[in-house]
């Protein structure tokens, strides 16, 4: 692949942790007995899912004792609501009395009577709402007797056991959301100015090698003194869940400003006990030659390295494939070249190595390109 000049910002590799999105310890919020454990380490568990039961007999008759109060309050609210409707009619019938005959003592009679039978329907309608209230109480406290996943997540810890008292308050599940997650990093501050939320950042799991692209979501405004750095939260999408608490991160990020610098392949650098090198296909009137130019990095992106190099122009034809077997200047065998095709070294001396298509240096099936 050819080298290009791209603007990039130079990065600096941070360490860091991978912490979950979310961690909760789950705890009883009334005393029992636990009588059932539905779940144990490890158990992938939905929000809702039921993860503990308590004992709730005493919940459960509380709310058939609220419930049986609410009935017979609703009986009582009948029977107050047909005599109101009958001192409302005898009233009406005492006004039309009176409107022929006058008898104050009769109308003051028929008032009062209504006004105590509004009464007894609102006490009675009163002692309903406080039986609903009762019952809603006595329902709020059977459910307490189960204690559910708050989110989607995995159980870590189990705080337990089949049997045990448990108090209120007691600790019962500790359970950590693994949706996305959270790597962090301690960024100096003379490189904290260049860090800004939203930015993409790539990260690499030591565990998985493998690099992955993240989200700069959070920087924390308060330095460790002793350090003069501010912590730092990647999150990274983590759908799968391959990603687990506590996995060893190295994050990339921005050091300074964006600028233009050359860049090249990832895979174009090669690791040497004497320093960073790239391969480059040199043409030339018989082919291609290999030849090696050691590199600084300055920056990283998830498929790119920046580098510094003297021996290293734009356009120039950099190795990708094929260069950790590459051991001195000389003449290679390049195959597609720009589409991330094979270099072998053509050496009469050493090993030879198959190429995609199985040819072999030297052979009829040999074609530069």
């Amino acid at each position: 692949m050819p080298a290009e000049r791209r603007e990039i910002a130079p990065t600096t590799r941070l360490v860091g942790t991978i912490n979950p999105q979310r961690r909760t310890v789950l705890a009883a919020e009334v005393a029992g007995a636990v009588i059932e454990l539905t779940v144990d380490i490890g158990a992938q568990v939905r929000k809702g899912d039921v993860l503990c039961k308590l004992r709730d007999s005493m919940q459960r008759f509380d709310l058939s004792a609220a419930e049986a109060r609410r009935d017979e309050w609703q009986a009582e609210l009948a029977l107050e609501q047909a005599n109101l409707d009958k001192a409302r009619f005898e009233k009406e019938r005492i006004a039309r009395l009176a409107a022929l005959q006058r008898s104050d003592k009769e109308v003051n009679d028929s008032e009062a009577d209504l006004r105590a039978a509004e009464q007894r329907v609102a006490r009675a309608e009163a002692r309903i709402a406080a039986a609903v209230a009762e019952m809603q109480r006595a329902q709020d406290q059977l459910e307490r007797m189960q204690i559910k996943a708050p989110f989607d997540g995995v159980v870590v810890r189990r705080l337990t056991e089949l049997g045990q008292w448990v108090e209120t308050g007691g600790q019962v599940f500790e359970v950590i959301d693994l949706e996305t997650v959270r790597a962090r990093v301690n960024v100096h501050e003379s490189a904290i100015s260049y860090c800004a939320v939203g930015q993409t950042i790539f990260v690499s799991v030591a565990g998985l090698d493998e690099s992955l692209n993240g989200t700069l979501a959070r920087i924390v405004p308060d330095a460790d003194l002793r350090a003069r750095t501010f912590p730092v939260e990647i999150d990274i999408p983590n759908p799968d869940r391959r990603l687990r608490s506590g996995m060893f991160v190295h994050a990339a990020l921005p050091s300074g400003p964006r600028e233009e610098h050359l860049v090249v392949p990832k895979d174009a650098v090669v690791l040497s006990p004497t320093g960073k090198t790239i391969w480059i296909a040199r043409p030339g009137d018989n082919g291609h030659t290999g030849a090696p130019a050691p590199v600084e990095i300055i920056a990283e992106a998830q498929d790119a390295y920046a580098i510094q190099s003297h021996a290293v122009a734009v356009g120039d034809l950099i190795i990708v494939r094929g260069n950790e077997s590459l051991r001195g200047p000389g003449p290679v065998i390049v195959r597609n070249a720009g589409a991330g095709g094979v270099v072998r070294q053509n050496r009469q001396d050493g090993p030879t190595e198959k190429s995609d298509d199985g040819s072999k240096p030297g052979s009829n099936e040999d074609h530069s390109s």
